[in-house]
């Protein structure tokens, strides 16, 4: 992954969100999903057709998540 460390959660401020990965399969094809999840329930999921540039989705997941809003 790229390294980037979760900051605390949006909504109940926690510090322990973490990134979840995980595969499932049907019609013949594999879906991987990527996902940081904090115990207050607030998550954020990317995903992919298995193989399709899994770092790059893992680090989008992360970006996700550590995007605040700008407005007052």
């Amino acid at each position: 992954m790229s390294g980037a460390a979760l900051l605390p959660c949006p909504f109940c401020g926690s510090a322990d969100a973490h990134l979840d990965e995980s595969r499932q399969y049907g019609h013949g094809e594999a879906f991987d999903t990527f996902k940081v999840r904090c115990e207050c329930g607030a998550e954020v999921r990317v995903g992919s057709y298995a193989g399709d540039r899994p770092e790059q989705h893992k680090a989008e997941v992360v970006r996700r998540w550590n995007r605040r809003s700008t407005t007052s």
